[in-house]
């Protein structure tokens, strides 16, 4: 079996992938997939990793972001999306993320999932610059690229000084005037 639990995460939205050979290890498609896993092991910018490494600062809260969202999104809260009113149970707030459990990850008893931190930070970061965030924006390819959308907007809504402004589609904006013509 060749494939990898994040192939398309990034590109699509969590849809794992995998192909299953048979054969041996002369036949050639066999053969090619070994020698590709081996030259990519054998990377000069590959490096063994353990879950004990600490993750980049890109996946960690700045510190002001991080004590607001536990103050005004406390664990063991139900947060609801803006656009259909799922419930989302907040169930920890780390450095790393906020774990989300949906009733869609509860259904399929996946438990809570990580929205990282990197994607709330992000839309954080560009809601203060230009004072509006729209879904569309966060979700484009040409825009933040964020695919948990829904979950980041509902979880910015309960941040002080941030309004919804619609929900189809999901516009927040800041408490502040945006400045004239900001990139969405």
């Amino acid at each position: 079996m060749v494939g990898s639990a994040n192939l398309t995460s990034g590109l699509i939205a969590n849809i794992e992938s995998a192909l299953v050979l048979s054969g041996t290890i002369h036949d050639q498609p066999i053969a090619e997939c070994w020698t590709l896993a081996e030259e990519l092991w054998e990377h000069s910018a590959a490096h063994p990793w353990t879950a004990t490494e600490p993750s980049p600062d890109i996946d960690r809260f700045e510190p002001d972001l991080l004590g607001l969202l536990q103050r005004a999104v406390p664990v063991g809260s139900t947060i609801s999306t803006l656009a259909e009113g799922r419930p989302n149970l907040i169930v920890d707030i780390t450095e790393h993320g906020v774990y989300v459990e949906t009733g869609r990850s509860r259904s399929r008893q996946a438990g809570a999932q990580l929205v990282p931190a990197w994607m709330l930070q992000l839309a954080w970061d560009y809601l203060q610059r230009y004072g509006e965030l729209s879904n569309r924006y966060l979700l484009a390819a040409d825009g933040l690229n964020v695919k948990r959308s829904s979950a980041v907007c509902a979880i910015l809504a309960r941040l002080p000084g941030i309004t919804v402004t619609s929900t189809k589609p999901i516009v927040l904006r800041a408490g502040r005037t945006a400045p004239a013509n900001p990139p969405q």
